[in-house]
């Protein structure tokens, strides 16, 4: 499986690092298989606060061996959006210290519509079943987690890297 990284430099040697925040499936080293969806975060990173592109916005190419993973590690892999994800997603959201519990989780990015969805949910104003129907309709998307350094060793293969135009 091939998967990419945005960031502001390439990554040939990556490290799963404490992020500063919160994040969907707890801290790891995310990558996607939508290319496109890489360079929006490559861009993302190399945007200032005036908007302007500050940087060079990269995104590295790897080689997930996802058959050697699922031998040797827990892989889990969301379906779309559920109530599983949903409630995933906000555990790990509460707390910026969140571990997965797989070595590597695969799934849909929780995005901005996301987030007003889940404000709605914690006020109590819709239930679960109801958020989780308003996620359905948005745009494909995916990330995947790799939670376990060690599957970075023995499943990751760099390929290259290209700068975003």
């Amino acid at each position: 499986m091939i998967v990419y990284h945005g960031s502001n430099i390439d990554i040939k040697e990556p490290k799963i690092i404490q992020s500063n925040r919160a994040l969907d499936f707890g801290f790891g080293f995310y990558t996607t298989t939508f290319k496109e969806q890489a360079e929006k975060w490559a861009i993302r990173k190399c945007t200032n606060f005036k908007g302007e592109i500050e940087g060079k916005p990269t995104v590295s190419i790897y080689e997930l061996d996802l058959e050697l993973a699922k031998k040797d590690y827990e892989v889990h892999e969301y379906e779309g959006v559920t109530n599983e994800w949903l409630e995933f997603i906000l555990m790990n959201r509460k707390d910026i210290n969140s571990k997965s519990p797989y070595d590597i989780t695969i799934g849909e990015v929780a995005d901005d519509q996301v987030f007003a969805t889940v404000n709605l949910l914690s006020r109590g104003w819709i239930d679960i079943n109801a958020a989780t129907q308003r996620l359905k309709f948005k745009s494909p998307n995916n990330q995947v987690c790799i939670n376990n350094e060690e599957v970075i060793k023995k499943c990751l293969k760099y390929i290259g890297m290209e700068v975003v135009k």
